[in-house]
């Protein structure tokens, strides 16, 4: 399975630790990941998602130089460290349902140029929940591009959103 033109099928199953190497790239939506990586077992182990508001998704700029384009880029008007890549969960209410994404409000009323308020969550793997409902999802902090600028993304986990 490939995920947003990603390699997924990896070959590991949740609790198994692993080291990953390979080239470092950056997708056309300025998010920044392995190539062709290879990723070899290393024990057992998890990761526990961060708890955070809609406001420090994604964060500022992690040793970004836009000349050479190293590092990653943070979120327009973000605040805090660049989380983005990490396992995170948000929450918030639906205030808008897409084909392929949606959005939720955590009272930050963030505002990403789109028309629509809150923090954009992709939904193509996820049951796309109600306008109104409050939802807390667990996935991990992205970005997507609008003109120059990043913005947060949220990718949830399958069958990790809980809708209220």
């Amino acid at each position: 399975m490939r995920h947003h033109g990603l390699q997924a099928n990896h070959g590991c199953q949740a609790g198994i630790r692993v080291d990953v190497k390979g080239p470092i790239a950056t997708l056309g939506t300025g998010e920044r990941y392995i190539k062709n990586p290879t990723i070899t077992p290393n024990g057992k182990g998890s990761v526990k998602p961060r708890l955070m508001t809609n406001l420090d998704l994604g964060g500022e700029d992690c040793a970004y130089n836009s000349g050479t384009g190293a590092g990653q880029q943070g979120i327009k008007d973000a605040r805090g460290l660049n989380n983005i890549g990490l396992l995170v969960r948000v929450t918030g209410r639906v205030t808008f349902v897409g084909d392929t994404f949606f959005y939720i409000d955590d009272g930050s009323k963030l505002d990403d140029g789109s028309g629509n308020t809150g923090v954009r969550v992709l939904g193509m793997e996820v049951t796309m929940p109600g306008v109104g409902k409050y939802v807390i999802l667990t996935g991990t902090s992205s970005c997507w591009k609008n003109g120059s600028n990043l913005q947060r993304q949220a990718r949830p986990h399958p069958q990790v959103i809980k809708e209220y």
